[in-house]
């Protein structure tokens, strides 16, 4: 089985210049606990609920206009939307999500809870 077969499709992203505002938006309307930083094709980094919590707490009530570039996190990996899903799970062990590319363009991502439900049948 492949990536493809389990990722979310349409992903839900933010750019550099975008703000904790925005990224909060999106985790809460989407029910989601990270958010790729995205700049046209290019993945920068993530922004995940920890860098949100890190934001509030340096930066107070002024964190909701603090921008993406100055809290987020590394980058997740990118794989193909080829790859096996064994792998996909074992790169999963260490990170909390993978971004999932076709082409050039990121199609999807993956997160441990959408293993989770796989393995389960869910």
């Amino acid at each position: 089985m492949s990536a493809k077969s389990i990722m979310t499709s349409n992903v839900e992203y933010v750019t550099p210049d975008d703000t904790v505002e925005k990224v909060r938006e999106i985790m809460k309307g989407f029910a989601i606990s990270q958010v790729p930083v995205i700049d046209g094709n290019k993945v920068l980094g993530t922004v995940t609920e920890k860098d949100v919590v890190n934001a509030f707490i340096e930066h107070g009530e002024n964190a909701l206009s603090v921008k993406v570039v100055d809290i987020m996190s590394k980058a997740p990996p990118i794989i193909d939307e080829d790859e096996d899903i064994v792998e996909v799970a074992r790169l999963l062990k260490e990170h909390p999500a993978v971004l999932v590319k076709s082409g050039e363009k990121i199609a999807g991502i993956i997160s441990r809870a959408d293993i989770v439900y796989w393995g389960l049948g869910i």
